[in-house]
């Protein structure tokens, strides 16, 4: 068969990949179709968590089509217990005749081995390159979960031409355009949180949910507020609410204290974490995240301000995506103008640098510029 023709396969098997949407959390999104006689007989994804591989659900839609088939998937096919039993097993069993996929897994269980089990059954399996988006790519908050056990972190915000988040009047809404919010809805679909901090949450009052259609089924983020002090505003609609994302407070001791005292009874939508507050009351943002992803199975976040937030991300270096939205404004200086960090970061003019635009996007009026932490 030609490399076009694995590629028009491959490509269908990425576009089923990418239904798992946030869904699947600490698992990665995975796509799988099953072709017999150059004709697609079954395919399906990683829906969500927990739930069928791509290649199982695949395999059933193609019931006894399956016998002596080719079946493509993006991902190298498991060969380890879990959740789920081994794609391996289930592969043989449909009879299969050839498989090929487009990446090895990183997870060490099952990387470089599912060819070594498909070969005990008579299974050719096959490794290919169709030039398709890497693992790293569209996998970004699996392979950082693998390698490095913390969330995806991508950093957002809507500012003007010179740099400003709000105006004199200290009014952030709305910078930018229709366009870029209707993006930025879409972005939240595709993480497990969302992050801010109490300025941000006790100024805006945000509902921190998606207003845009989506394709795929998603599941409604996290709500993740940062607070030292557990100094947040009550009347809230995050708090007040129930919420279809839960919302997790991450705070002090001495935060969770106060907060719990003057609300009484936390809402059964709510959770408490507490950490250890460094000198200036700055919760550290390492544990927070190691706890996010081994309580919550969170594998991406995005965090949505305010300044003081993303100083301290950008300053730690702990972010692995900026996306910035550009209106084309100028705020100037005085009244509450905000700029989009509130102290001096460590990078300077003449130094190499530390980051890169990646992609530009134009956006009605807007410019939305993606920028790639390479540190």
């Amino acid at each position: 068969m030609t490399l076009s023709k694995h590629k028009k396969y491959m490509e269908m098997a990425f576009k089923e990949a990418l239904k798992g949407t946030n869904r699947t959390l600490t698992n990665p999104l995975v796509g799988a179709v099953v072709v017999k006689n150059g004709n697609i007989v079954g395919y399906g994804h990683h829906a969500y968590f927990g739930g069928q591989h791509a290649e199982e659900q695949a395999l059933i839609k193609a019931g006894k089509s399956s016998k002596g088939s080719d079946l493509y998937v993006t991902l190298e096919p498991c060969s380890s217990y879990g959740k789920r039993p081994p794609c391996t097993d289930i592969i043989n069993k449909f009879g299969v005749k050839n498989v090929y996929f487009e990446s090895y897994d990183l997870n060490i269980e099952n990387n470089k081995k599912a060819s070594k089990y498909l070969k005990k059954f008579g299974i050719n399996s096959f490794k290919i390159d169709t030039g398709l988006p890497s693992l790293s790519e569209y996998n970004a908050a699996y392979v950082k979960i693998v390698k490095q056990k913390l969330p995806f972190i991508i950093l957002k915000a809507g500012l003007t031409l010179d740099g400003k988040l709000c105006d004199k009047n200290g009014c952030s809404k709305w910078i930018t355009s229709q366009a870029s919010r209707i993006f930025s809805h879409k972005l939240r679909a595709s993480v497990n949180a969302i992050l801010i901090g109490s300025n941000t949450f006790n100024k805006d009052n945000p509902k921190l949910n998606i207003r845009a259609p989506i394709k795929y089924k998603y599941n409604d983020p996290y709500k993740v507020i940062l607070t030292g002090s557990g100094n947040l505003k009550l009347s809230n609609e995050l708090i007040k609410k129930p919420q279809k994302g839960r919302v997790i407070i991450a705070t002090t001791l001495s935060g969770k204290t106060y907060l719990t005292k003057r609300l009484k009874k936390v809402p059964d939508h709510i959770s408490i974490e507490t950490f250890s507050a460094m000198s200036n009351m700055k919760i550290p943002i390492k544990k927070i995240l190691i706890r996010l992803k081994n309580k919550y199975n969170i594998a991406s976040i995005l965090v949505e301000g305010g300044a003081k937030v993303f100083t301290y991300f950008t300053k730690k270096s702990c972010f692995d995506k900026f996306y910035l939205f550009y209106s084309p404004r100028f705020f100037g200086t005085g009244g509450k103008c905000c700029s989009l960090f509130t102290e001096t970061l460590q990078e300077q003019a003449g130094k190499p640098l530390k980051n890169r635009i990646i992609e530009t996007i134009r956006l009605s009026s807007d410019i939305l510029t993606v920028i790639e932490n390479r540190t």
